[in-house]
């Protein structure tokens, strides 16, 4: 990047025209000749607009490397903050690549694995599950990279992945065993694996008001209904759980793979097939290239 490009960059990210930026001592045309690649700026008028954009002089003369990315993070460090707090994790995630550089920053490279685990939980909810398993990938890339604590993460990303691993062999991307961890996350997708993948004589299932969803108790609820034989009742449950459009679509199908099972048992043969054409739909939305 030029030195031009820096300071059109720089300019834009703080949402100062090329008039504000000028002030008195340089004409708006001969910044936008700097900009442009045209015109090279003299010393004094490469420190006035160093000064002006608040970084040192060294930062738009680099061609590169350690320092570039520390200025990088220098101008973008309060931008990256403000969107890691407000949850805009593609923002976050894209000025946090910007900055990043493989054995360099450890908060940047942290804040990077929790952007890009938050935005792979996100396309899981949706049902994206190949773009899922790519952001996690790339969360436990980063994760790897930083001295922080990273236990938190890595039981997220491993529950995300014992529930794909579930639904096609596929997705099992020996996600979950990169990520042995003790620390186990309270979110409900991880509270519902941890059971899933538990014997179910040992399973400790969190009572219905634990859950941030109802419906992952319910769901639970019905697998246990059903061990004991009694489908009507487990039918009664997940008939419920899948009106909830707000469900996420891998614990969806994992509803409707036990519903449809349910209506087999009970004889409902008519049930079963629309509830199977349902699942099968699903399916192929969540495995398409998305």
């Amino acid at each position: 990047m030029n030195i031009g490009e820096k300071i059109k960059n720089l300019r834009t990210s703080k949402l100062m025209t090329q008039k504000e930026l000028s002030g008195d001592v340089i004409t708006r045309n001969m910044l936008s000749q700097i900009e442009s690649g045209s015109a090279l700026p003299s010393l004094q008028t490469l420190i006035y607009l160093a000064n002006r954009l608040g970084v040192p002089v060294g930062y738009l003369v680099s061609d590169g490397g350690t320092n570039e990315t520390f200025y990088k993070k220098y101008s973008n460090y309060p931008n990256i903050v403000e969107s890691y707090k407000s949850g805009e994790w593609e923002i976050c995630r894209d000025l946090c690549i910007e900055c990043f550089s493989e054995g360099g920053d450890n908060e940047i490279t942290y804040m990077l694995a929790q952007a890009s685990m938050h935005l792979g939980m996100s396309y899981f909810g949706e049902g994206r599950l190949k773009a899922a398993v790519r952001m996690f990938e790339e969360t436990l890339d980063y994760s790897a990279l930083t001295v922080f604590d990273i236990g938190g993460i890595l039981s997220c990303v491993s529950a995300h992945a014992e529930i794909m691993s579930l639904i096609s062999p596929s997705l099992n991307l020996e996600i979950s065993k990169k990520t042995e961890s003790d620390i186990i996350c309270t979110n409900d997708i991880c509270k519902f694996s941890s059971a899933l993948i538990t014997e179910a004589d040992q399973a400790i299932i969190p009572s219905e008001g634990e859950w941030a969803n109802p419906n992952f108790f319910y769901i639970l609820s019905a697998k246990s209904l059903m061990e004991n034989g009694n489908y009507e009742a487990a039918i009664a449950l997940l008939s419920h759980v899948c009106e909830d459009s707000m469900l996420p679509r891998p614990i969806m199908y994992l509803a409707l793979d036990d519903y449809e099972k349910c209506c087999k048992e009970t004889g409902d043969y008519k049930d079963a097939y629309e509830i199977s054409q349902a699942r099968m739909q699903l399916f192929e939305k969540m495995l398409a290239d998305n």
